[in-house]
């Protein structure tokens, strides 16, 4: 998230102070997507979040094109981030972005996670997916 500037540096210090300072569980993540114009309508610039949804608090972002090398770089720097336990299930919801499913299998393989894909309010059918991955036996 730095990409070598000293003011990206220092933001990032900031913000996993206050993360871990507050103490937030991460349980329930939202990711999404945004653009907007960079210099001029012809180039699109855009950037992914993750959100802890409860409280709005942003996990993460990541700045590219809508790939899904953008969207794994994303949920990648999350899963770095945050404490994930076999234990907890955890809880995502997305847009109807198709790389966000396959990202999230392969970063999120070893815990259990329940997923949740919302399509727009504009098209009868709002909920496309929900997977879940089995639950671990504990011996």
């Amino acid at each position: 998230m730095t990409n070598g500037c000293p003011r990206f540096e220092k933001s990032e210090q900031f913000h996993s102070f206050i993360y871990l300072t507050i103490g937030l569980k991460l349980t329930f993540l939202q990711l999404d997507e945004l653009w907007s114009y960079l210099l001029a309508k012809s180039h699109k610039l855009w950037v992914f979040i993750g959100l802890e949804a409860p409280t709005k608090f942003w996990i993460n972002f990541e700045i590219g094109s809508r790939t899904q090398h953008t969207t794994y770089r994303l949920v990648e720097k999350i899963r770095r981030f945050g404490d994930f336990s076999k234990k907890r299930v955890l809880r995502l919801t997305t847009d109807q972005f198709s790389p966000y499913s396959r990202v999230i299998a392969a970063v999120f393989c070893d815990i259990p996670y329940r997923y949740l894909q919302i399509g727009s309010p504009f098209k009868l059918m709002e909920v496309l997916t929900f997977k879940e991955l089995p639950r671990f036996k504990v011996s």
